[in-house]
């Protein structure tokens, strides 16, 4: 028997474990192992109360993940044999629901029918998910924004949307609503418009289109996928122009105790935004109207590279064959970044 315990588990845990040889003593080491000793499981069993009675809905979170969330506390509170009677398991459910309008009156139906002195935990869940699933429709039913959400019944493959009438530009916007008064940019491979009235929202369908020279080396999903890191560039932009990327308010102590998931978003979304106003900027300074097409190369031209040695352009110092020019000859006299800087103290 303790063969059959000890092939079970890790041989390093086996070597903790105090025990007598037996397999009764192996199994109750085992369990304290898992569980903790007396002070251990007092301390987790008082956290676990206070769990229960802080259980809230978070930001953010769907009512399915809340109630998963309750499960696995549940379960936990089960295992420490916490005794929770119905009615408090229900109205912690009950209490965690959304402060919304919709779920309030859900709410007030609820405990006003006959049948909730009496409901069960997995009858209160399976009401909580119609009615979840019931605002999902009508909020989809009424929202001019919402798409489809082929996901949710059809796992194969669609086919793209044609865009019919659309220009055969690579990104164009149109716009849901013609605004009363607008004020439009226009910028090399997009344009946008603004309205004069800050208090009315207005939104830019966009069509874009790719001609992949290879077609065959990247899928649907893939394209699907560089087309939404494009979207993401474009409102990472729209969001530091309207200042909603961070925070400048926030102190050290503030930023550390923010989950580094959504630091590590944050930090994405300004870098992208950023990509777009050094984009710009540089296209201001040179005078050029675009930072390369779908012919363009990455890396850099070596017509561009200007030799150390002769000061002539298209090779390196290493390269060279000619002969050395004077050193005080400064080969780039009217380089870059001496333009950023004049470009800055004229503005």
């Amino acid at each position: 028997m303790i063969a059959l315990i000890q092939s079970a588990i890790r041989n390093d845990i086996f070597a903790l474990l105090n025990h007598d040889g037996s397999s009764k003593s192996v199994w109750e080491a085992l369990k304290v192992k898992a569980e903790g000793g007396k002070q251990i499981k007092k301390n987790k069993i008082a956290l676990l109360k206070k769990e229960f009675d802080l259980f809230d809905s978070l930001k953010g979170e769907s009512v399915r993940q809340m109630i998963e969330r309750f499960c696995h506390l549940k379960i936990e509170l089960e295992r420490f044999e916490i005794a929770k009677t119905r009615e408090e398991i229900i109205d912690k459910v009950i209490e965690a629901l959304p402060r919304a309008d919709q779920w309030q009156t859900f709410v007030f139906i609820l405990k006003n029918d006959t049948l909730y002195d009496t409901i069960s935990l997995d009858a209160l869940f399976e009401k909580i998910e119609s009615h979840d699933l019931e605002l999902q429709k009508q909020n989809k039913m009424t929202g001019s924004s919402q798409q489809q959400n082929i996901g949710l019944y059809y796992k194969g493959n669609v086919p793209s949307e044609k865009c019919v009438g659309s220009p055969k530009t690579t990104f164009s916007g149109e716009k849901m609503k013609e605004p009363q008064a607008t004020s439009t940019s226009h910028h090399s491979g997009y344009h946008s418009s603004s309205k004069s009235n800050s208090d009315e929202t207005e939104e830019i369908l966009c069509n874009i289109a790719l001609k992949l020279k290879k077609s065959s080396a990247m899928s649907i999903n893939d394209a699907k996928q560089q087309m939404s890191f494009l979207a993401s560039v474009l409102e990472s932009y729209e969001g530091l122009v309207a200042g909603k990327i961070g925070n400048s308010e926030l102190t050290k102590e503030d930023n550390d105790q923010i989950d580094p998931e959504e630091m590590e978003l944050i930090d994405i979304r300004w870098c992208l935004a950023s990509c777009i106003r050094r984009a710009q900027r540089y296209m201001e300074i040179t005078g050029k109207q675009s930072l390369g097409g779908p012919s363009t190369k990455l890396g850099f031209d070596k017509s561009k590279v200007t030799c150390f040695r002769c000061k002539q352009k298209g090779h390196f110092k290493r390269e060279c064959k000619n002969s050395e020019v004077a050193e005080s000859e400064r080969p780039f006299n009217d380089d870059y970044y001496r333009k950023a800087i004049y470009h800055l103290s004229r503005e």
